[in-house]
């Protein structure tokens, strides 16, 4: 099997001052992975009271991506 995608756990915090703090969690080979991941993380401090800031992102390797990340 050749993969030629993996998937970006990604989480932007917005503060209500306008500054935002911009993490990339990791990047894995399955999008369950990713939300085996995404599990962990919504209950850590710093991450459970911004929910709505985690993203998983398809990206396909080798290649210019010029996709914008979508929230789940």
């Amino acid at each position: 099997m050749r993969l030629n995608k993996i998937y970006i756990l990604a989480h932007i915090h917005k503060f209500e001052d306008g500054h935002e703090s911009k993490k990339i969690i990791g990047s894995f080979f399955t999008k369950e992975k990713a939300l085996e991941i995404l599990d962990k993380y919504k209950t850590l401090e710093g991450f459970k009271d911004a929910l709505e800031g985690f993203y998983i992102q398809d990206i396909e390797i080798n290649k210019l991506n010029e996709k914008k990340l979508e929230k789940i």
